[in-house]
């Protein structure tokens, strides 16, 4: 009977630590990432303030006969598991919503006709003059986009910015012709050839 407990106490400590990776994975889903970089990610003191709760609380119930708690223990660690995958599940809702709201931020910058692309990158160091800076600005307006660095490193932001970028494609293929990407890169090298500093 204590074999049985024990072993399913580690099922259920091991579930609690693998629960925030399962939930990076699933909301980042399409992504691929290293087990490093999501370790990285994943903040675990929710985590250890669950477990030390989980040992306190055992603790005090170790104060009572086991037979009489097997149940109880069961029922609790059912309940536990429930609020971890109903956290999931707000956390994918809530995705969703954001989803949409990038998807407004789109049809209102196409209606605008100045799309805004924001892309995480760190904070970068300039690379070049403030007059070759403003010959990529008037590029950038040429073709209606804008791109700003919002300077941190943030992988959902990504996710969501695919579906931003979704979005205003259609119409910026329409405004520009198809390649445009392309022929806006040759335009931006050019430049970037002439002068650093």
């Amino acid at each position: 009977m204590k074999n049985k407990l024990i072993a399913f106490n580690i099922i259920a400590i091991g579930l609690i630590l693998l629960y925030p990776i399962l939930e990076f994975y699933c909301i980042y889903y399409p992504l691929k990432f290293k087990f490093s970089e999501i370790f990285n990610q994943i903040e675990y003191q929710n985590t250890i303030f669950i477990l030390v709760g989980i040992f306190i609380f055992s603790s005090l119930i170790s104060l009572f006969r086991i037979d009489k708690l097997l149940k109880f223990n069961l029922g609790l660690n059912f309940l536990l598991i429930i609020l971890f995958f109903s956290s999931l599940i707000n956390q994918l809702i809530d995705l969703k919503k954001e989803e949409k709201e990038y998807i407004e931020r789109a049809l209102d910058d196409i209606k605008k006709d100045k799309i805004v692309f924001l892309y995480s990158g760190g904070f970068p160091l300039p690379e070049f003059s403030s007059e070759t800076y403003a010959k990529i600005d008037s590029i950038h307006n040429k073709y209606g986009v804008d791109y700003i660095n919002i300077g941190v490193l943030d992988f959902k932001h990504d996710k969501l910015e695919l579906k931003y970028e979704e979005t205003v494609k259609p119409y910026l293929e329409k405004r520009n012709g198809k390649d445009w990407k392309k022929r806006m890169q040759k335009e931006l090298d050019a430049i970037k050839r002439e002068k650093l500093y």
